[in-house]
């Protein structure tokens, strides 16, 4: 009768659990390498946030770069910035 708010309480079990991550894109080619960063993983709980520029949320403000850089953050706390795919999926995991 009441399923959706079944999958709520499993989101908000799971973020309990694993926590979340967020993956920020910022630099002129982000909506082309972020598709290479995802595109045969998955990792649930993660936010995506893609930029050409700096932007006024709290993940892409003051990060104006002029190549394409990946921020992997989780719990609200980033790791260095990197501009290798391979490096920002080895982060992600």
């Amino acid at each position: 009768k009441h399923g959706p708010r079944f999958s709520h309480w499993l989101e908000i079990a799971l973020v309990l659990t694993f926590g979340h991550k967020e993956v920020v894109a910022i630099g002129p080619s982000a909506e082309i390498e972020l598709p290479t960063l995802t595109e045969r993983s998955y990792v649930p709980n993660t936010l995506f946030l893609l930029s050409h520029t700096s932007g006024q949320l709290p993940l892409s403000q003051n990060r104006s770069v002029d190549q394409t850089t990946f921020f992997i953050c989780e719990n609200g706390r980033c790791n260095l910035p990197t501009r290798e795919v391979h490096v920002a999926k080895e982060l992600w995991k």
